[in-house]
């Protein structure tokens, strides 16, 4: 990576173009992190340094013109490259207005002073950080450029809090005032943006440590989710609140977050639960990756979940309808319940036999049944 930087402020040099290395690279180089992608600033047309970067490389390259930024695919890793820009907010959590800038402009619309440092390409290799970014790293600190960052992107509540937790850092004594008195508009973003933060923070190694913080500031009743118990993994799903569905989640995400809460409230069941018919009643209908997740988050109750998925949820019945109606059953709701009956009983063993008897039994089982829903009626 480093004879790749070299090249690219050599390259940056003959062209005559102004090239910075900027943001987390620059903060995960100072605090001797490992560094897995680069990101460039460029001060003129990062689109066209992006594409004379892809001939030297020979690398694969796609570009983003309403932005104006490109990205290089390289062997292992990838170069972000945007054009130097200054922003602006027209009102709190609107995306922002972008004009072309210089390196200061851009260091200037960054989130945190940690991120908001620049490392020239040229020979000197000089650090640009306008905000005393470096201090902060030293003092361990997490601060805001200035008063409305929070309300101009209150996304950078979720970031305040993930470098915190990731870098074992304290938010700045203004920032965290200024982080409290934001959180309301947190309810103003879009589902979307908002589910991107909570896929990041599910990214971290300090997960579970993160949304506590959001628990004790309040941000987790605003977005509808509560925090993970101690010592169980965290996901998206297991922090929702039964009572309250996030907005964000997606229809699939839905489904598979009311199936982990609907383990949940059956698990006492679950666990007294001895019969493979009990089970099955227990479980049918959930999607599996509920079963899966809850399987891996509860031993307790693993070897029934896992019971179900491989041996109980394949067990078929060989007869339909027309078999029942071939006895002469009056089609309704009666159908549904001979069938569901006939297949606990095979569940449990009740129904035995080879293949090629088992249609038979199972419409003896039923005929069995019948008996008993006639004298039931009587």
């Amino acid at each position: 990576m480093q004879n790749i930087l070299d090249k690219i402020g050599e390259i940056a040099e003959k062209e005559k173009i102004k090239v910075y290395l900027v943001g987390g690279p620059v903060r995960d180089f100072i605090m001797k992190n490992e560094i897995k992608d680069i990101d460039i600033c460029v001060e003129g047309n990062g689109i066209s340094f992006a594409k004379i970067l892809k001939k030297y490389f020979n690398c694969g390259l796609k570009t983003y013109s309403e932005f104006n930024t490109a990205t290089l695919f390289l062997a292992h890793f990838s170069i972000d490259i945007a054009t130097s820009r200054k922003e602006t907010y027209p009102y709190p959590t609107s995306l922002p207005v972008v004009e072309n800038g210089d390196i200061f402009t851009d260091l200037a619309r960054r989130d945190f002073t940690i991120n908001s440092i620049a490392l020239s390409l040229d020979k000197k290799r000089g650090f640009i950080d306008p905000f005393s970014g470096r201090d902060d790293i030293k003092k361990g600190l997490v601060r805001v450029l200035h008063k409305k960052s929070f309300i101009d992107d209150p996304t950078r509540i979720f970031r305040a809090i993930r470098f915190k937790q990731r870098f074992d850092f304290r938010l700045e004594k203004e920032t965290k005032k200024l982080l409290k008195q934001s959180i309301r508009i947190i309810n103003k973003l879009s589902p979307e943006r908002i589910r991107t933060e909570i896929m990041l923070l599910l990214k971290e190694q300090k997960k579970e440590e993160i949304f506590s913080q959001l628990y004790k500031l309040g941000v987790l009743d605003i977005i509808k989710l509560k925090p993970p118990q101690p010592g169980v993994s965290t996901s998206l799903f297991a922090l929702i609140d039964p009572d309250k569905m996030p907005d964000f989640l997606t229809k699939s995400e839905r489904q598979i977050a009311q199936g982990i809460l609907k383990i949940s409230l059956k698990e006492d069941l679950l666990k007294k639960a001895e019969k493979p018919s009990q089970i099955y009643q227990i479980l049918f209908g959930i999607p599996e990756e509920s079963l899966v997740f809850r399987m891996n988050q509860k031993p307790v109750i693993k070897g029934k979940i896992k019971e179900f998925l491989n041996v109980y949820n394949k067990v078929k019945l060989e007869i339909t309808g027309r078999d029942l109606e071939k006895l002469g059953i009056k089609k309704g709701p009666i159908y549904k319940e001979l069938l569901t009956k006939t297949l606990l009983a095979k569940l449990d063993g009740k129904i035995k036999g080879k293949q090629v008897h088992l249609v038979e039994e199972e419409i003896n089982f039923v005929k069995t049944l019948l008996i008993h829903f006639f004298l039931d009626i009587r």
